[in-house]
Protein backbone atom coordinates (compact mmCIF):
# COMPACT_ATOMS: atom_id res chain seq x y z
CA UNK A 1 0.00 0.00 0.00
CA UNK A 2 1.66 3.22 -1.10
CA UNK A 3 0.28 6.71 -0.63
CA UNK A 4 2.17 9.58 -2.21
CA UNK A 5 2.34 12.62 0.05
CA UNK A 6 4.50 15.65 -0.53
CA UNK A 7 5.02 19.03 1.05
CA UNK A 8 7.17 20.69 3.64
CA UNK A 9 4.82 22.15 6.23
CA UNK A 10 4.31 20.62 9.67
CA UNK A 11 1.38 18.27 10.35
CA UNK A 12 -1.76 19.72 11.90
CA UNK A 13 -3.78 18.27 14.78
CA UNK A 14 -7.53 18.24 14.21
CA UNK A 15 -9.93 18.69 17.10
CA UNK A 16 -10.97 15.01 16.80
CA UNK A 17 -7.42 13.77 17.23
CA UNK A 18 -6.64 12.76 13.64
CA UNK A 19 -3.34 14.43 12.74
CA UNK A 20 -3.41 15.40 9.10
CA UNK A 21 -0.26 15.67 7.09
CA UNK A 22 0.81 18.47 4.77
CA UNK A 23 -1.44 19.23 1.83
CA UNK A 24 -0.41 16.70 -0.85
CA UNK A 25 0.40 17.77 -4.36
CA UNK A 26 -0.64 14.28 -5.43
CA UNK A 27 -2.94 11.75 -3.82
CA UNK A 28 -3.03 9.50 -6.85
CA UNK A 29 -5.15 6.46 -6.13
CA UNK A 30 -5.88 7.45 -2.52
CA UNK A 31 -9.50 8.37 -3.04
CA UNK A 32 -10.09 5.36 -5.29
CA UNK A 33 -8.51 3.10 -2.67
CA UNK A 34 -10.63 4.67 0.04
CA UNK A 35 -13.81 4.19 -1.97
CA UNK A 36 -12.91 0.57 -2.60
CA UNK A 37 -12.28 0.14 1.11
CA UNK A 38 -15.62 1.53 2.25
CA UNK A 39 -17.63 0.04 -0.60
CA UNK A 40 -19.13 -3.42 -0.73
CA UNK A 41 -18.57 -6.08 -3.37
CA UNK A 42 -21.87 -6.94 -5.09
CA UNK A 43 -20.82 -10.58 -5.58
CA UNK A 44 -19.99 -10.97 -1.89
CA UNK A 45 -23.30 -9.32 -0.96
CA UNK A 46 -25.14 -11.68 -3.29
CA UNK A 47 -23.33 -14.73 -1.91
CA UNK A 48 -24.09 -13.74 1.70
CA UNK A 49 -27.75 -13.21 0.77
CA UNK A 50 -27.81 -16.58 -0.98
CA UNK A 51 -26.44 -18.36 2.09
CA UNK A 52 -28.85 -16.59 4.42
CA UNK A 53 -31.77 -17.31 2.10
CA UNK A 54 -30.99 -21.05 1.97
CA UNK A 55 -30.51 -21.20 5.74
CA UNK A 56 -33.73 -19.32 6.45
CA UNK A 57 -35.64 -21.55 4.03
CA UNK A 58 -34.55 -24.59 6.06
CA UNK A 59 -35.92 -22.84 9.15
CA UNK A 60 -39.22 -22.28 7.34
CA UNK A 61 -38.86 -18.58 6.56
CA UNK A 62 -38.61 -16.48 3.41
CA UNK A 63 -35.60 -14.17 3.74
CA UNK A 64 -35.78 -10.67 2.25
CA UNK A 65 -32.28 -9.15 1.95
CA UNK A 66 -32.09 -5.51 2.97
CA UNK A 67 -30.39 -3.05 0.66
CA UNK A 68 -26.80 -2.46 1.71
CA UNK A 69 -26.01 0.99 3.00
CA UNK A 70 -24.15 2.89 0.28
CA UNK A 71 -21.26 5.04 1.41
CA UNK A 72 -21.53 8.34 -0.44
CA UNK A 73 -18.14 10.03 -0.37
CA UNK A 74 -18.47 13.65 -1.36
CA UNK A 75 -16.53 16.65 -0.13
CA UNK A 76 -19.88 18.37 0.25
CA UNK A 77 -21.35 15.43 2.17
CA UNK A 78 -22.69 16.92 5.38
CA UNK A 79 -22.66 20.42 3.95
CA UNK A 80 -24.62 20.34 0.68
CA UNK A 81 -24.89 18.12 -2.40
CA UNK A 82 -22.74 18.89 -5.42
CA UNK A 83 -24.43 21.39 -7.70
CA UNK A 84 -23.24 22.91 -10.98
CA UNK A 85 -24.48 26.21 -12.38
CA UNK A 86 -25.89 24.34 -15.37
CA UNK A 87 -27.87 21.96 -13.17
CA UNK A 88 -29.12 24.83 -11.05
CA UNK A 89 -30.36 26.76 -14.08
CA UNK A 90 -32.13 23.70 -15.38
CA UNK A 91 -33.96 22.52 -12.28
CA UNK A 92 -32.72 24.35 -9.18
CA UNK A 93 -32.25 21.95 -6.30
CA UNK A 94 -34.98 19.61 -7.55
CA UNK A 95 -32.61 16.95 -8.90
CA UNK A 96 -30.43 16.66 -5.82
CA UNK A 97 -33.41 16.85 -3.47
CA UNK A 98 -35.35 14.16 -5.32
CA UNK A 99 -32.32 11.86 -5.34
CA UNK A 100 -32.05 12.19 -1.58
CA UNK A 101 -35.76 11.41 -1.16
CA UNK A 102 -35.42 8.38 -3.45
CA UNK A 103 -32.58 7.01 -1.33
CA UNK A 104 -34.63 7.45 1.83
CA UNK A 105 -37.42 5.24 0.51
CA UNK A 106 -35.45 2.55 -1.30
CA UNK A 107 -35.42 -0.06 1.47
CA UNK A 108 -37.65 -3.06 0.75
CA UNK A 109 -40.76 -3.34 2.89
CA UNK A 110 -40.37 -6.59 4.80
CA UNK A 111 -43.53 -6.05 6.82
CA UNK A 112 -43.97 -7.43 10.33
CA UNK A 113 -41.50 -10.17 11.20
CA UNK A 114 -43.21 -13.53 11.85
CA UNK A 115 -42.61 -15.23 15.19
CA UNK A 116 -39.22 -16.90 15.26
CA UNK A 117 -37.87 -15.00 12.22
CA UNK A 118 -35.32 -12.86 14.05
CA UNK A 119 -34.16 -15.77 16.20
CA UNK A 120 -33.59 -17.86 13.09
CA UNK A 121 -31.73 -15.00 11.41
CA UNK A 122 -29.64 -13.71 14.32
CA UNK A 123 -29.65 -16.52 16.88
CA UNK A 124 -31.33 -17.02 20.22
CA UNK A 125 -29.34 -14.41 22.10
CA UNK A 126 -27.05 -16.97 23.71
CA UNK A 127 -24.37 -16.50 21.08
CA UNK A 128 -21.25 -14.83 22.44
CA UNK A 129 -20.66 -11.25 21.40
CA UNK A 130 -17.82 -10.87 18.94
CA UNK A 131 -15.69 -7.82 19.63
CA UNK A 132 -12.85 -6.44 17.54
CA UNK A 133 -10.61 -3.42 17.87
CA UNK A 134 -10.86 -1.44 14.68
CA UNK A 135 -9.22 1.93 14.01
CA UNK A 136 -8.95 2.82 17.65
CA UNK A 137 -12.47 1.83 18.72
CA UNK A 138 -14.12 -1.43 19.72
CA UNK A 139 -16.91 -2.81 17.57
CA UNK A 140 -19.11 -5.72 18.67
CA UNK A 141 -21.70 -7.93 17.02
CA UNK A 142 -23.82 -10.89 18.04
CA UNK A 143 -23.91 -13.06 14.94
CA UNK A 144 -25.73 -16.33 15.46
CA UNK A 145 -28.39 -18.10 13.45
CA UNK A 146 -28.33 -17.81 9.69
CA UNK A 147 -26.33 -14.59 9.87
CA UNK A 148 -23.51 -16.45 11.59
CA UNK A 149 -23.73 -19.39 9.20
CA UNK A 150 -23.48 -17.10 6.19
CA UNK A 151 -20.51 -15.31 7.76
CA UNK A 152 -18.76 -18.65 8.28
CA UNK A 153 -19.46 -19.69 4.69
CA UNK A 154 -18.30 -16.52 2.95
CA UNK A 155 -15.89 -14.79 5.31
CA UNK A 156 -14.59 -17.76 7.30
CA UNK A 157 -16.02 -16.40 10.54
CA UNK A 158 -18.34 -13.69 11.88
CA UNK A 159 -15.24 -11.92 13.24
CA UNK A 160 -13.82 -11.67 9.73
CA UNK A 161 -17.09 -10.26 8.43
CA UNK A 162 -17.12 -7.73 11.25
CA UNK A 163 -13.57 -6.67 10.42
CA UNK A 164 -14.21 -6.47 6.69
CA UNK A 165 -17.61 -4.83 6.59
CA UNK A 166 -17.67 -2.55 9.63
CA UNK A 167 -14.85 -0.69 7.97
CA UNK A 168 -17.61 1.34 6.33
CA UNK A 169 -18.87 2.82 9.55
CA UNK A 170 -15.54 3.17 11.34
CA UNK A 171 -13.87 4.79 8.37
CA UNK A 172 -16.74 7.22 8.06
CA UNK A 173 -16.50 8.08 11.74
CA UNK A 174 -12.74 8.54 11.71
CA UNK A 175 -12.31 10.42 8.45
CA UNK A 176 -15.52 12.33 7.86
CA UNK A 177 -15.99 13.43 11.47
CA UNK A 178 -12.46 14.83 11.53
CA UNK A 179 -12.95 16.44 8.13
CA UNK A 180 -16.28 18.06 8.99
CA UNK A 181 -14.85 19.48 12.22
CA UNK A 182 -11.96 21.12 10.42
CA UNK A 183 -12.12 24.93 10.85
CA UNK A 184 -11.14 25.39 7.20
CA UNK A 185 -14.68 24.36 6.22
CA UNK A 186 -15.97 27.41 8.10
CA UNK A 187 -13.39 29.58 6.36
CA UNK A 188 -14.46 28.38 2.91
CA UNK A 189 -18.12 28.85 3.83
CA UNK A 190 -17.34 32.43 4.87
CA UNK A 191 -15.92 33.10 1.41
CA UNK A 192 -19.10 31.69 -0.11
CA UNK A 193 -21.26 33.82 2.22
CA UNK A 194 -19.39 36.98 1.22
CA UNK A 195 -20.21 36.22 -2.41
CA UNK A 196 -23.86 35.51 -1.54
CA UNK A 197 -24.14 38.84 0.30
CA UNK A 198 -24.31 40.53 -3.11
CA UNK A 199 -27.32 38.42 -4.15
CA UNK A 200 -30.95 38.39 -3.03
CA UNK A 201 -30.09 35.70 -0.47
CA UNK A 202 -27.54 37.19 1.96
CA UNK A 203 -29.07 35.41 4.96
CA UNK A 204 -27.49 32.02 4.30
CA UNK A 205 -24.17 31.24 5.98
CA UNK A 206 -23.29 28.12 3.98
CA UNK A 207 -24.55 26.12 0.97
CA UNK A 208 -26.23 23.59 3.23
CA UNK A 209 -28.51 26.30 4.66
CA UNK A 210 -29.49 27.40 1.17
CA UNK A 211 -30.17 23.85 0.06
CA UNK A 212 -32.06 22.95 3.24
CA UNK A 213 -34.40 25.89 2.80
CA UNK A 214 -35.87 24.22 -0.28
CA UNK A 215 -34.77 20.56 -0.04
CA UNK A 216 -37.48 18.10 -0.93
CA UNK A 217 -39.51 20.64 -2.84
CA UNK A 218 -40.06 20.26 -6.56
CA UNK A 219 -40.71 24.00 -6.67
CA UNK A 220 -37.38 24.96 -5.20
CA UNK A 221 -36.05 28.37 -6.09
CA UNK A 222 -34.12 28.43 -9.35
CA UNK A 223 -32.67 31.82 -8.50
CA UNK A 224 -31.33 30.69 -5.13
CA UNK A 225 -29.83 27.52 -6.58
CA UNK A 226 -28.13 29.45 -9.40
CA UNK A 227 -26.70 32.04 -7.00
CA UNK A 228 -25.52 29.27 -4.68
CA UNK A 229 -23.83 27.32 -7.48
CA UNK A 230 -22.33 30.49 -8.97
CA UNK A 231 -20.79 31.52 -5.66
CA UNK A 232 -19.44 28.04 -5.08
CA UNK A 233 -17.73 28.30 -8.45
CA UNK A 234 -16.38 31.81 -7.82
CA UNK A 235 -14.71 30.94 -4.51
CA UNK A 236 -13.59 27.48 -5.65
CA UNK A 237 -15.73 26.01 -2.87
CA UNK A 238 -15.92 22.40 -4.04
CA UNK A 239 -12.26 22.09 -5.06
CA UNK A 240 -11.05 23.49 -1.75
CA UNK A 241 -13.16 21.00 0.19
CA UNK A 242 -12.06 18.18 -2.12
CA UNK A 243 -8.42 18.95 -1.41
CA UNK A 244 -9.07 19.09 2.33
CA UNK A 245 -10.91 15.77 2.31
CA UNK A 246 -8.12 14.16 0.29
CA UNK A 247 -5.67 15.12 3.02
CA UNK A 248 -7.76 13.31 5.62
CA UNK A 249 -8.17 10.28 3.36
CA UNK A 250 -4.44 10.03 2.67
CA UNK A 251 -3.57 10.43 6.33
CA UNK A 252 -6.08 7.77 7.35
CA UNK A 253 -4.71 5.26 4.83
CA UNK A 254 -1.18 5.87 6.07
CA UNK A 255 -2.06 5.81 9.78
CA UNK A 256 -3.88 2.45 9.58
CA UNK A 257 -1.90 0.80 6.79
CA UNK A 258 -1.11 -2.30 8.90
CA UNK A 259 -4.79 -2.86 9.82
CA UNK A 260 -5.86 -2.37 6.22
CA UNK A 261 -3.56 -5.14 4.98
CA UNK A 262 -5.50 -7.69 7.07
CA UNK A 263 -8.88 -6.29 6.06
CA UNK A 264 -8.04 -6.26 2.37
CA UNK A 265 -6.90 -9.90 2.58
CA UNK A 266 -10.18 -10.91 4.24
CA UNK A 267 -12.04 -9.17 1.46
CA UNK A 268 -10.03 -10.87 -1.26
CA UNK A 269 -10.69 -14.26 0.33
CA UNK A 270 -14.42 -13.50 0.59
CA UNK A 271 -14.53 -12.53 -3.07
CA UNK A 272 -13.02 -15.88 -4.06
CA UNK A 273 -15.50 -17.74 -1.87
CA UNK A 274 -18.37 -15.70 -3.27
CA UNK A 275 -17.46 -16.73 -6.80
CA UNK A 276 -17.51 -20.38 -5.73
CA UNK A 277 -20.93 -20.00 -4.12
CA UNK A 278 -22.37 -18.14 -7.09
CA UNK A 279 -20.82 -20.54 -9.58
CA UNK A 280 -18.75 -17.86 -11.26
Amino acid sequence: MSILLSGCTQPEQSETGLTIGPAPKTVSGARAQFLALVGTDPNVDAAVASERTACMAKAGFSYVPLRNWAFDLDANNGTAPQLSVEEARKSGYATTASEIEDRKHSEPDVGEMPTGYEEALYGDGEDADIAVELFGSETSWTAGGCTGEAADAIYGSPKNELLAENVIFNVGLEVLTAYRDDPKIVEVAAEWQKCMSATNFPQFRAPFEAFSSTAGSRDSSIELAVDDATCREKVDYTSKLDRLLDRYISTFLTKYSADLVEIEQIRRDSQLKAREVLGG
